[in-house]
């Protein structure tokens, strides 16, 4: 009998616990540039011996952030009003593809490039704070850690005669999990029953994009590729509960 009282208790705490949550749910579709992202490790030692030999020879060369998009879904708690918003805690689960950057040279009027890139499964974990502005409006701010796991690693090479030279002789693994920290800024218009959601996003690696290669049948050391610098802006529907 005890223990039926204390399981029906626990079952009427948890409920009004999330009674008293401010539970927000949404979708999100997202557009990025890597906006600082860089080649790390033995990978970037390479690429600048390069880049000083093509100087040499009158070769011009030049970083090209990639251009990538995607989508997420998450679940915002609010549980704490200060001041004139609320406090909450927002897990996310996203996927991001074409993460990286693209090394390009140039000579004349001819140009060859090589573009790196991985795909990936993004967990953040953001502390928020959402402000209403009348009855039509919420602005928030949201920063907090997040693991990526990279799914898919890609490396091709084209040049100005528009041909594409992907490297069908080797395959590309993406190793290890990444750690990082975003922060977040966004603002939501009343429409229907839940808000449409604008935001934007700076994506901050602590660790690098790591990958090795396989070719007739042996394997490379791990390399670290690149670390991600990322901006992005983003647009969903979210729905309060």
């Amino acid at each position: 009998m005890k223990k039926l009282i204390t399981m029906f208790a626990a079952g009427l705490v948890t409920v009004s616990m999330m009674a008293a949550l401010d539970v927000t749910t949404g979708v999100r579709g997202t557009f990025g540039i890597a906006a600082g992202t860089d080649f790390a490790g033995e990978t970037k030692d390479s690429v600048e011996s390069e880049e000083e030999l093509m100087s040499y020879l009158g070769v011009d060369s030049s970083r090209i952030p990639n251009l990538g998009g995607g989508f997420g879904v998450y679940c915002n708690l609010g549980f704490i009003q200060l001041g004139a918003g609320t406090l909450g805690v927002q897990p996310e689960f996203d996927m991001f593809f074409n993460n990286g950057l693209t090394e390009k040279f140039t000579q004349d009027s001819y140009w060859t490039s090589a573009t790196f890139s991985t795909n990936s499964i993004d967990i953040p974990v953001l502390v928020t704070y959402t402000i209403p502005a009348g009855k039509v409006a919420d602005f928030g701010f949201g920063a907090g850690p997040y693991i990526s796991i990279p799914i898919s690693l890609n490396e091709t090479a084209e040049d100005s005669d528009g041909t594409d030279y992907p490297y069908d002789d080797y395959t590309y693994f993406a190793d290890g999990v990444n750690f990082g920290a975003l922060f977040d800024v966004n603002c939501g218009f009343k429409a229907g029953p839940g808000n449409i959601v604008l935001d934007i996003r700076y994506l901050f690696d602590f660790t690098n994009t790591k990958g090795h290669i396989e070719y007739n049948g042996s394997t490379s050391d791990t390399e670290d590729l690149f670390i991600r610098r990322t901006i992005i802006i983003g647009a969903g529907y979210e729905i309060k509960f």
